[in-house]
């Protein structure tokens, strides 16, 4: 009888934590799926020149910031959804058309709590006459959740110096 209550309990004791487990984990998918789709949504409207949804990935925070780091060490930095605002509306009025050369490759994402992080390398091609994609910067991304939605706080980017 011992035995068996002993096996009853150790039987629902994996059970919980499985099914706690599969939660959490679900629960860390549905958020990687969503903090992904904020990103593609993102990269798509700058390629695009697409005001409303590429505004609407970002947190409009007075801390949000854009900082470039370029092949010769030069650093670029908006910090502030205004100055952010104004960067971006200056590049898609000077440079209205769509860009159709570039893609990210290798994200990675790391979520803790309503605060996260992600990695990629940006691709495109340097040449307008030559359509070779290749690695032009490391990207990070820092997201926070408010009100259950993912939103862009900070674009970290360091240039990859021109392959030869």
């Amino acid at each position: 009888m011992l035995r068996n209550s002993l096996a009853l309990i150790g039987v629902g004791t994996l059970v919980s934590v499985g099914l706690l487990y599969s939660e959490e984990q679900i629960g860390t998918q549905a958020e990687e799926q969503a903090i992904r789709s904020v990103i593609n949504n993102e990269f798509k409207a700058l390629r695009a020149r697409d005001w409303n949804p590429f505004v609407a990935a970002w947190a409009h925070k007075p801390n949000s910031a854009w900082i470039g780091i370029s092949e010769d060490g030069y650093v670029y930095e908006h910090v502030g959804w205004e100055n952010l605002e104004k960067f971006y509306r200056g590049l898609f009025t000077v440079d209205p058309q769509p860009l159709s050369d570039w893609e990210y490759r290798n994200l990675s994402i790391s979520i803790g709590g309503n605060l996260a992080w992600a990695a990629f390398d940006k691709y495109g091609s340097r040449d307008p006459d030559d359509k070779t994609l290749t690695k032009q910067s490391r990207q990070f991304r820092t997201l926070i959740k408010e009100d259950g939605h993912w939103r862009i706080l900070t674009v970290i980017w360091v240039r990859q110096p021109k392959e030869s």
